[in-house]
């Protein structure tokens, strides 16, 4: 890793700190649904985005949401406490990602920073941005990678989980005490790279039934090391939340029913995210072959944005959710693009 890529979880280098990053140049990278900070740097050197923003000499900071990998400590639960897992993207939005942006804001000694999210990383950030607006002051530009707010009209199993939801609630409690279903130890051995798998298009399968991601459009010497540090980790209700949100066509809070949203949010239903009420300029990135995302979605996110900077169509119709990360054509089609939406800013900045 090179010195300024930082994963939020990783030990702080004094020395490193003392050198003042470019105030315009520093980065916050947010992973999506399942994912974790690795997913930045498990391509090659060549077409990882955070080496590529480093070696551009932006100061880069990757986040790590609750319940994957690097984020399972807890002052009073452990991980086998059902109540660890009880967390969607409320929580997220709501402590840990105001929590990230304060830390790099802090050691940086910047006032703003520059935000990029894939999946997830985009919809706790349309969540944050929405229901607590201070926040936007530190934002000085975001780009949303696959960008997931409103769900009306995806391709995604997840889809087929929403008149259901109650009832798979404590069928998969059963596998892990809330603990996302794909990365139950007792699944792992299905898809795991280093341990015999009879079955590749089964282990494809598991790994990618979410997202429809194409292994084989990634360079194939890092597909081993990609299987192995993805999924990372979530909570089932972050699952159900985004199935909620398929069910009601709302981007909304997480729906506990009638009577316990009455005791939370003292309404019958729950609170919605309004985006427009974001006022941090915004540039969306998408591709027609995402199952998380379709075009519909975009279109409705986009009239409501009132600071859209530009909206891109990936224009490889195969293009899919997590071909941002690590498809072969992500850097021409994709990060270059974002190199020069982020220059813009920059340069109004020196």
């Amino acid at each position: 890793m090179s010195n300024n890529v930082r994963s939020e979880s990783s030990l702080v280098d004094e020395s490193y700190l003392s050198s003042k990053p470019n105030p315009a140049k520093v980065v916050f990278l947010q992973h999506g649904l399942m994912g974790s900070s690795d997913n930045w740097n498990t391509n090659t050197k060549e077409d990882c985005l955070a080496y590529l923003l480093s070696d551009d000499g932006y100061d880069v900071w990757m986040g790590n949401i609750r319940g994957n990998i690097y984020s399972r400590k807890h002052k009073n639960l452990t991980l086998e406490d059902p109540l660890f897992w009880k967390f969607s993207f409320d929580e997220m939005a709501k402590y840990d990602l105001p929590a990230m942006l304060d830390y790099v804001l802090e050691k940086t000694g910047v006032e703003k920073l520059h935000y990029v999210g894939h999946s997830m990383g985009t919809t706790v950030f349309f969540a944050l941005m929405s229901s607590q607006p201070e926040y936007q002051q530190r934002i000085a530009s975001m780009v949303a990678l696959a960008p997931v707010a409103t769900v009306t009209s995806i391709s995604s199993p997840i889809k087929y989980l929403a008149p259901v939801v109650n009832d798979l609630q404590f069928f998969l409690r059963f596998f892990g005490n809330d603990e996302e279903l794909m990365t139950n130890p007792l699944l792992i051995s299905l898809w795991d790279p280093y341990k015999a798998c009879s079955n590749q298009a089964l282990c494809e399968n598991l790994q990618f039934m979410i997202t429809g991601f194409d292994p084989s459009r990634a360079d194939q010497t890092m597909v081993p090391i990609i299987l192995t540090h993805n999924p990372a980790g979530s909570s089932t209700q972050t699952l159900f939340h985004f199935a909620q949100g398929f069910s009601s066509g709302r981007f909304q809070q997480f729906d506990y029913g009638r009577v316990e949203n009455l005791k939370i949010y003292g309404q019958p239903s729950p609170p919605e995210y309004n985006v427009a009420k974001i006022n941090v300029p915004i540039t969306l990135f998408w591709a027609n072959n995402d199952w998380l995302t379709s075009q519909e979605d975009i279109l409705l996110l986009e009239n409501q944005l009132p600071q859209l900077r530009g909206s891109h169509k990936v224009s490889n119709p195969v293009f899919s959710h997590l071909d941002f990360l690590w498809a072969t054509d992500a850097k021409p089609l994709v990060y270059e693009k974002i190199f020069d939406a982020l220059k813009d800013f920059v340069d109004d900045s020196i």
